[in-house]
Formats: C-alpha cells, sequence, structure tokens
C-alpha cells in the first residue's frame, strides 16, 4: 500500500481492488503498509489504515498484515506498539546494524512475536565483492573471507529474522544463496567472519561519504532527471580511490547535462522519498562542485 497516496478512509480500497486484479487473486498472503517513516505514519492514522486492515483481513482480502520501515527506532517502536502486526520488514545488515530499526528494533518486534523480514543484506549489492570500495574487498581477500557469504551468515547467525531478502537477479545468485544457506543457523559465523565484518564495517563508515542503497525511489520525483544514485556512485568511489583514477570523472563526462548533479534545481522533493534520509540536495551540491568544479545556483 502507497501510503505517501493516502489522505482520508477509503483511499486504500482502489489501490488493492486494482492490485488483486493484476494478480488474479481473491487474497494477498503478506500485505506491507510500505515505507513507513514518522511522516507517512500521520498518513496511516489519518487514514484509518489499521482499521481498514483488519476489515480486509475478515473479508480474507489480505492473510497477513505488515509494514515496511525506513526511520529511526523510535519510530519504529510507536509504530509496533500500535497495532497486533503479523511481520514488518526493516533493512538490516552488518554495516548498518546501529541504523534505522537497527538490532534493537529487530529484537524488539521478534520479543512481542512478531515475524521479522529483513531487506538490503547486502545494501544493493554494495556489500558484495565487485562493489566494495577496494581497501574494504582488500580486508576480506586478505582473510579469505566470502563477501557475501559472510554478509548472510552474519544476519543468520542471529535468531530473530524470519526471512532474509537477498536481492538474487541472476541465476547464479540464487544458487550461490541456496549453497549459502545450507549452512545457515545461529552460531554459524566463524570468530574470522566477525572479526573481518568488524573492520570492514569500521572502514566503510570512515570513507564512504553518501550512504547510498541505489534504490531508485528519488528518480521518479526529481523533475528534471538527475540520476542521482549513478552520481553518487560515481562520487563515492572517486573520492574511494583518493581521486587517483580517471575512470569515475570520464564517466561522469559522459553523462548528459540533465544527469549531472550541476542540473538540480535544489526542490528538495528528492528527500521525502529516499529511505536513508540522504540530504540528497546538499550532496549533489558537493558532486558538482568536486566533478564539475563548480556550486550549484
Amino acid at each position: 500500500m502507497p501510503v505517501w497516496e493516502l489522505e482520508k478512509p477509503g483511499d486504500q480500497a482502489p489501490f488493492l481492488r486494482t492490485q488483486l486484479e493484476r494478480l488474479g487473486m481473491e487474497q494477498i498472503d503478506f500485505y506491507l503498509l510500505h515505507s513507513l517513516n514518522a511522516r507517512y505514519w500521520q498518513n496511516v492514522l489519518r487514514s484509518e489504515s489499521l482499521a481498514w486492515l483488519d476489515e480486509e483481513k475478515r473479508r480474507g482480502h489480505i492473510r497477513f498484515a505488515g509494514f515496511s520501515f525506513h526511520d529511526d527506532f523510535d519510530v519504529f517502536k510507536t509504530i509496533i506498539d500500535a497495532y497486533d502486526w503479523d511481520f514488518c520488514q526493516i533493512q538490516y545488515n552488518y554495516a548498518q546494524h546501529d541504523i534505522q530499526a537497527g538490532t534493537r528494533g529487530l529484537q524488539y518486534a521478534h520479543s512481542k512475536g512478531i515475524g521479522v523480514s529483513i531487506m538490503e543484506p547486502l545494501f544493493g549489492g554494495f556489500l558484495t565483492g565487485p562493489q566494495m570500495p577496494p581497501g574494504a574487498s582488500q580486508l576480506f581477500e586478505e582473510n579469505s573471507v566470502n563477501p557475501v557469504a559472510s554478509a548472510l551468515r552474519w544476519i543468520w547467525n542471529q535468531p530473530e529474522p524470519a526471512v532474509v531478502l537477498s536481492g538474487m537477479s541472476e541465476k547464479y545468485q540464487v544458487k550461490e544463496n541456496l549453497r549459502i544457506v545450507e549452512s545457515a543457523d545461529v552460531g554459524v559465523l566463524t570468530q574470522r567472519e566477525r572479526q573481518v565484518l568488524e573492520q570492514v564495517c569500521s572502514y566503510m563508515r570512515e570513507n564512504v561519504p553518501i550512504p547510498c542503497s541505489k534504490c531508485g525511489y528519488c528518480l521518479k520525483s526529481c523533475p528534471v532527471g538527475v540520476k542521482i544514485p549513478v552520481v553518487f556512485d560515481i562520487f563515492n568511489k572517486h573520492l574511494l580511490v583518493d581521486r587517483k583514477h580517471t575512470l569515475q570523472p570520464a564517466l561522469y563526462r559522459g553523462m548528459l547535462p540533465s544527469e549531472k548533479a550541476s542540473a538540480c534545481i535544489q526542490c528538495g522533493v528528492c528527500k521525502k522519498h529516499c529511505p536513508q534520509s540522504i540530504d540528497i540536495p546538499a550532496w549533489l551540491e558537493k558532486v558538482a562542485a568536486e566533478l564539475e568544479g563548480e556550486k550549484l545556483t
């Protein structure tokens, strides 16, 4: 349910009706109020969406009711305590265990008998080998630790997660994840893996300036067409190699003027859609200054 579209009771009906028609189903097993934060929670309350969930469960259109979440722990606790949820979905990985709902939120939801689904366990692929900063990849290589396996095992090592959504996009990733999960259980993480993940976590926090997961939610709202995730990825990689390589600046120069950071008109609409709460316009200004030698007007 796109809760940002809800203003009053009854606004939910056309969305659910369309979804059921497109799916060709009479019931959706797991239904989420999507991307809740402090602002969207007010939409939920104003539109009486909690009572609506109860009614649709009674009518048999929804089997289990939940929500996905992007905000801090206090907001998460407020939402958890407000309704008899069946499940929730949180962003959680070893590099961000104390961000958003975090470990506290995971444990709190589990303590109340709520199933917890984990999204972004690899942070949009950023915690996999090919996309990681060179210094982080080196830590894995030197210690003969697989970055994907250890990141997933870090989550499975904990008793609370019910399911991990690893974002598989290729057949080989499905096979690899099936192989990794065969040994998944509480206590499976080795001491070496734990130490390496702690070192990588510290390195990432010290060296990765923009915590962008490349979800793309910001793209839909940009009136100009700035390729925000691409721009941020180029900027991060440029700084991670201490500005010594020419590849990232060259990739940036090859972008269309409307796609570059300097095209930003500072409207700020994108900020409302960012799950990571990044000050996108401010960072675009820094990117423009770095890669185009100019500040935004």
